[in-house]
């Protein structure tokens, strides 16, 4: 069944997913689509990083991982918040 939505005498269209703030909303609730859409913005960072400072090329070790922390680690934990509920951590220790 599709809903058609009026705002005044604006047809609105029904979307599957939407990006709001950089994080991906979809009709199911699930955030692994939020979560392959930072993966792929935080690989862009990531390869634009390689692209100009390599420690394969004569980069420092600690200039490219002071450059890692400042610019492809926020883009992977932006929002990250959200993502705890989807671990499962096991506390409980078996017995020897």
């Amino acid at each position: 069944m599709k809903l058609n939505c009026m705002l005044g005498q604006t047809k609105v269209e029904m979307a599957t997913s939407y990006t709001y703030l950089g994080c991906v909303w979809t009709t199911s609730g699930s955030f692994s689509a939020n979560q392959g859409y930072l993966y792929k913005k935080g690989l862009r960072a990531l390869f634009s990083l390689f692209k100009d400072f390599n420690p394969q090329k004569g980069t420092p070790v600690l200039l490219f991982l002071t450059l890692f922390d400042s610019l492809v680690k926020p883009v992977l934990l932006y929002n990250c918040e959200i993502w705890g509920h989807m671990f499962q951590v096991n506390y409980y220790f078996r017995s020897l």
